[in-house]
């Protein structure tokens, strides 16, 4: 669904993209967002909520890989491309209608400017579906570094983890807006502020 494509409330606003590699700031964009005034929905944490145990999601979760963890499951998906294609048909369109409907509430309490954050927008082609892409990068070290201490995984798993993704090369090629992550958090804030300040201004 592209923006002419739109039911007319979602027509009447301006939805980005937000994605990065793994470990470089999305999330702390995306909290630097929403306090700048541009609220974010989250396609993870809709996951998190679609799959959470006793849901008609998580018992599909189950069935799929044997597990309701995630990290177990993500797991298996890295390895069974046929398991991950299976998962993802069935969990992607769930996602999609619950973010139109928390895109539909946001319209409806004033916001004209929305962010949509998820990691594969660009590997999916999704990010077409949107008014900008806005991609967040940082030095490869900082990257390793952050999914090492978060993940408590070893170098080697940090360096497979990023190998397996997409390129900034490539995230850049396909993005309208590029944020880079390679100092103090304060000043990649002010970065975002800024942004928000002109995508504010540019829905008036």
């Amino acid at each position: 669904m592209n923006a002419s494509e739109r039911s007319a409330p979602l027509r009447s606003i301006k939805i980005f993209g937000l994605t990065g590699g793994i470990a470089s700031g999305k999330s702390l964009a995306a909290r630097s967002f929403q306090e700048a005034g541009i609220p974010v929905v989250d396609a993870d944490q809709i996951a998190r909520e679609l799959t959470a145990p006793g849901t008609e999601a998580g018992d599909e979760m189950l069935r799929i890989f044997g597990t309701q963890d995630r990290k177990q499951a993500r797991d298996r998906m890295l390895s069974d491309s046929l398991l991950r294609a299976e998962w993802v048909a069935y969990l992607h369109p769930l996602i999609a209608e619950e973010s139109r409907k928390r895109f539909e509430a946001l319209i409806a309490s004033g916001h004209t400017v929305i962010l949509y954050e998820a990691a594969l927008l660009v590997e999916t082609g999704r990010y077409q579906n949107f008014d900008g892409l806005i991609v967040i990068e940082a030095p490869i070290e900082d990257r390793i570094a952050r999914l090492m201490k978060r993940d408590q995984v070893s170098r080697e798993q940090a360096e497979a983890a990023l190998a397996a993704q997409t390129s900034n090369k490539t995230r850049r090629a396909v993005a309208t807006h590029i944020l880079i992550n390679d100092s103090t958090p304060e000043l990649f804030r002010q970065q975002v502020v800024e942004l928000s300040k002109s995508l504010l201004t540019d829905a008036e």
